[in-house]
């Protein structure tokens, strides 16, 4: 059965997670920084307003009910401005290449960027070249090692077979796109895990 939206919609939001973790923690903490300051200005603000309240709130009985006014818009002003600063971080993050599933597979993205450095006409003899000693592996095995390979050998083993074309089209193809290598990599390491499943006859039916 074909996944629905919703689940795919899933699977993109884990793997964006997994390619930029560190990206969201960074981010998380400087916002929640943010807001910390932020409510430490809104008590000081508040303590001020009371300070000064108070010497006429006999005189001016509509000076609570502007305070209260006052606060809640300067409030609302300021998460006005700290929600566009999270959709500009938003929008800044790059898109995911892979998604979870069982197995791994590629995004719409990574589709376009397997055709892009050419994976089927060249992965196949790499695969039988590298990785046909798995024998024994099952297929979560050869999938983990696949893009293990991809990300940590991948670009050496190339460019000693002579292929370094084939890691400058993966470089070029992450600069285009506005994704990190890594991405890339998990791309080729996608295909290559295929490949490997098809040379130990543990390909899906």
């Amino acid at each position: 059965m074909p996944p629905t939206p919703s689940m795919q919609l899933y699977r993109l939001g884990v793997a964006f997670l997994q390619d930029n973790l560190i990206l969201i923690l960074l981010i998380g903490g400087g916002l929640t920084g943010a807001l910390i300051w932020r409510i430490a200005v809104w008590k000081t603000a508040i303590e001020k307003k009371q300070g000064s309240l108070a010497t006429s709130i006999t005189d001016n009985h509509g000076s609570l009910n502007q305070l209260v006014v006052d606060i809640r818009q300067e409030i609302r002003e300021d998460f006005r401005d700290l929600r566009k600063s999270i959709e500009t971080i938003l929008h800044r993050l790059p898109p995911a290449t892979t998604q979870p599933g069982s197995p791994t597979t590629l995004t719409d993205l990574g589709k376009e960027i397997a055709q892009e450095i050419q994976v089927a006409q060249w992965v196949p003899q790499y695969a039988k070249n590298n990785l046909s000693a798995l024998r024994g592996a099952n297929p979560y095995e050869v999938q983990k090692i696949c893009l293990h390979h991809a990300r940590m050998f991948m670009e050496n083993r190339l460019n000693e077979a002579g292929m370094g074309d084939k890691v400058d089209a993966m470089k070029m193809s992450a600069f285009q796109h506005g994704v990190s290598l890594q991405q890339v990599q998990d791309v080729a390491g996608i295909a290559l895990r295929d490949e490997v499943l098809e040379l130990l006859s543990l390909s899906p039916e």
